[in-house]
Parts: structure tokens; sequence; C-alpha cells
């Protein structure tokens, strides 16, 4: 057998001995703390965060799409990262944002972050070969509430959402933002 066929058939072979492993699985919760029903439908939002630097780019990436959603919708929408807030310290926003906002969404970050940029993501074995995937795991508790002007300063909504995912994957977002608007729709609310 020539030296290439041999080359050949050993790669052929490698690859059906390879093993894949998962090392690690996103988990994404979300419930709902108080459901008064709302009944509304916003026009304008604003979506506010808080948090350590990994919930600005958490958050900026979750608000981008549900943005662009509500723009295809005709509605106007803007994020605004207000950095790290201590969890007791109040928190107006309705006193500083545009007039024209009917309806706020705030995300408060709460607890301890975990920002690993080396997170072991995958592992792939051949006989004589070890592939390591590494993803950045961002790991956060949030409260999030839903405020509306003309439901006064209390919130019509509220929520907790933990997160512990790969911040570079796209598809969590839309996971995400389609679990929070279901959570709102029971409440007749819609963004």
């Amino acid at each position: 057998m020539s030296a290439s066929r041999l080359l050949i058939l050993t790669g052929l072979l490698s690859c059906l001995c390879a093993c894949v492993m998962p090392t690690y699985l996103s988990q994404i919760t979300l419930s709902t703390e108080s459901r008064p029903v709302a009944d509304f439908r916003s026009r304008h939002v604003l979506f506010v965060g808080t948090g350590p630097v990994g919930s600005q780019v958490f958050l900026g990436n979750l608000t981008g799409g549900l943005i662009t959603r509500l723009k295809r919708q005709g509605k106007q929408a803007e994020f605004f990262y207000a950095g790290a807030v201590s969890e007791g310290a109040p928190f107006r926003i309705d006193s500083s944002a545009n007039p024209d906002v009917d309806t706020y969404v705030l995300f408060r970050a709460t607890g301890e972050t975990t920002l690993n940029m080396t997170k072991e993501k995958i592992v792939a074995g051949a006989p004589g070969i070890t592939l390591i995937g590494y993803g950045n795991q961002f790991v956060q508790d949030y409260n999030v509430s839903v405020y509306s002007r003309r439901h006064g300063p209390s919130p019509v909504w509220e929520g907790k959402l933990h997160i512990d995912i790969d911040l570079a994957n796209d598809a969590r977002y839309r996971g995400i933002a389609s679990r929070l608007s279901k959570e709102l729709a029971k409440s007749r609310i819609v963004l």
C-alpha cells in the first residue's frame, strides 16, 4: 500500500474514532415574580441595564435584537447602560428619560458575576489528537422590571433572569428575547 493511501486510510479511521464531548452547557431561567395584568402595548421603549462590564456586553447584545425587532414593527426603542449600581441604591429612570418613552425595561444585575474568557466549551479527541474549544462564559442574575408611564412608578411586571451563557453565542440572545416576550404576553404586555 502506498504512503498516500495509508495516510488517507489513517485519517479516515481517526475521524471514525473521534470523540466530541461538550463540557459546558448554557443555562437560562426566567421566572415571573409579579404579574399584575397591565394590558398595554408600547410605542417607545427604553431598555436600561446595570451591572459590571460583562452585563454591558450581554445586555447590549440582548437589547440590540429586541430593538431591531421593535423598529421593524414601527416602534421606537433604545438602550442605556447605567454601569454598576449597588443593589440597595434607589434607581429612578422615569425622571431623566425622553418624555416620548412610554415603557421602561430595567435589567438590574444582582449577586455575584462570573466572566470566564477561557471556559472549556468542547473537547474533541482522536488517537493522538486532542482539541479544546473555548468560550466566553458569563454568569449573572438580573431583576427585570417593566414600567409604564401610564401606570405610574410601580412596575407592571417583575421577573428574575438567571443566565450562564457563552457571550459569543447569538442564538442564546434570540432565545432569551423570545422567553421574555412570552412571559410579558402572559400579562398582556406587548413591547
